[in-house]
């Protein structure tokens, strides 16, 4: 949810359509994940230090998150050197994140865009997705 000018109701801001082609080259989309693992019955007990938001606690939640997400693209043999776009979503200033976890990783070699929102989840501090997509078309629309 955007922190500054959230719409009045949800809405999608962003989807996927695929067609099968044997000729084009290798793509990708990684959902998005927070700092809580998935398929434990409920996030909430479950976030990497729940109700911290230390610097060393943002660190502990975005190294949890960009392993989930290299474990995600490795179904897939990606990696970040094939990344085309890297979403964070938060509202925690994340530069400390780039010395010291996301650029050795190499996650911003290609770019990536952080959006000052909060995650979906109530009590998630920190969210990416990534992707690798050769052909994007924005359509013109609402108030986005």
């Amino acid at each position: 949810m955007p922190e500054i000018g959230a719409p009045a109701e949800p809405g999608f801001h962003a989807f996927i359509y695929t067609v099968e082609d044997e000729k084009a080259p290798k793509t990708f989309a990684i959902a998005g994940s927070g700092e809580a693992p998935e398929g434990k019955g409920n996030y909430r007990d479950h976030i990497v230090r729940l109700g911290d938001t230390s610097p060393d606690a943002l660190r502990e939640k975005a190294a949890y998150v960009l392993g989930e997400m290299e474990r995600r693209m490795a179904h897939f043999g990606g990696s970040w050197n094939d990344t085309t776009g890297v979403q964070i979503y938060s509202v925690h200033d994340i530069q400390p994140l780039i010395a010291t976890e996301i650029g050795p990783r190499g996650a911003h070699r290609n770019g990536m865009t952080w959006h000052f929102n909060r995650p979906p989840v109530v009590d998630l501090e920190y969210e990416m997705d990534c992707r690798r997509i050769f052909d994007e078309t924005v359509l013109p629309g609402g108030n986005a």
